[in-house]
Formats: C-alpha cells, structure tokens, sequence
C-alpha cells in the first residue's frame, strides 16, 4: 500500500498519552506502527508468532496470533492492503469477539480514527489481561 506506513504513523499519534498500541509484529504496517508507538513514547505490546509457530502450524499461527491482539486489545484499527487475509481475519475475530473495529480503507478513514479511539478510551476496559 503506497501510504500504509504514514496511515499507521497517524494512527498512533491519535493512541492518547498512557494507551498501549498491540501489534502482530507482521513486516509491513505492524512494524511501522511500533516504530510510530516508540517515537510518540507509546506503550507498545508486540506479539509475533515465532517460526516454530508458522512451522508447526501453518497459516493458523497468524489466526492464533490474531486471537491474542484481541485479547490483549480493547479495540482494533485495521489498515487492510486489497484483501488482505491477515488483516481481513483480524477484523472477523475482534467482531466475533465483541471488540470495536475501525477499517482504514482511504485516506477519508483517518480522519474518523481519533474520534473512534475517543470513544473507545471513555468506554469499558479490558479486565484480566496482564503483560508480565
């Protein structure tokens, strides 16, 4: 995607002061939007699949990898290239799951993002959930 990196940067800069980016540690926009959490001194939680992972499991590694961003997240913004399976997967197990979803198709989706992150900061928090 021509503007995948600088979309992910302006999402993270709409993540508040004391909010945590999660991140699937995917080459491409996830590596981005960590170097973006670094640089705005967000708190950033990465949670790659490991080769064993991709080894032992195939694709399913990245729909398990998936499952823990929604897990650990209280929403997710998705910047899908084209169909995308990975993101597009994201998106349907965070919906499944009840998580808010906010979709970056064009660069008119950005302009949304900091009202949905305001919205989601001033509703429910995950509970249960710890980094260790």
């Amino acid at each position: 995607h021509p503007h995948a990196f600088e979309w992910a940067a302006a999402v993270v800069a709409q993540v508040p002061v004391g909010g945590v980016v999660v991140s699937g540690h995917a080459v491409g926009v996830d590596s981005e939007a960590e170097l973006a959490a670094i640089r705005a001194g967000r708190q950033l939680v990465s949670l790659p699949c490991s080769g064993k992972m991709w080894e032992w499991l195939g694709k399913a590694a990245g729909q398990i990898r998936n499952s823990w961003i929604s897990d650990a997240c209280d929403a997710v913004v998705a910047l899908p290239w084209d169909e995308s399976p990975g993101t597009l997967g994201m998106v349907e197990i965070a919906r499944s799951v009840g998580r808010p979803v906010h979709v970056v198709r064009h660069e008119e989706d950005l302009a949304g993002v900091g009202g949905f992150i305001r919205e989601i900061g001033s509703g429910p928090r995950q509970e249960g959930f710890s980094f260790c």
